[in-house]
């Protein structure tokens, strides 16, 4: 930035050095409950409580058997898993994430099994 001085360009000033912001974000949100219930021999649906996070949630992933299967977004939270065998048991859990990719630690997980 140069200084305007009564129509006379001043010289440009000293670099001036960064100074820091936030401090970076380290805190993972808190542990997800997940409950569901099979509606179908093909279809699960999933909901669970809003997580709580010191900035801000920014989605869900969602696991079913350990593997996630969908990443949902923070305005949401339920989800349908439509890829599921009849007559199968299925274990499913949610986990928070933030802006900062801190991800919540495991919460209580879901035990499904779907109708034949």
């Amino acid at each position: 930035m140069r200084a305007v001085q009564a129509g006379k360009k001043g010289a440009f000033p000293a670099s001036v050095p960064a100074v820091a912001g936030l401090a970076a974000d380290t805190v993972a949100p808190a542990a997800v409950a997940v409950t569901g219930q099979a509606l179908h021999a093909t279809k699960v649906t999933l909901s669970w409580a809003p997580a709580t996070e010191n900035h801000a949630v920014n989605g869900y992933k969602v696991y079913r058997d350990g593997v996630q299967i969908a990443d949902v977004a923070a305005a949401f939270n339920s989800w349908m898993d439509n890829a599921v065998q009849p007559n199968t048991s299925y274990i499913y859990s949610v986990k928070a994430y933030d802006m900062a990719g801190n991800l919540s630690p495991d919460g209580t997980p879901a035990m499904i099994k779907t109708l034949p």
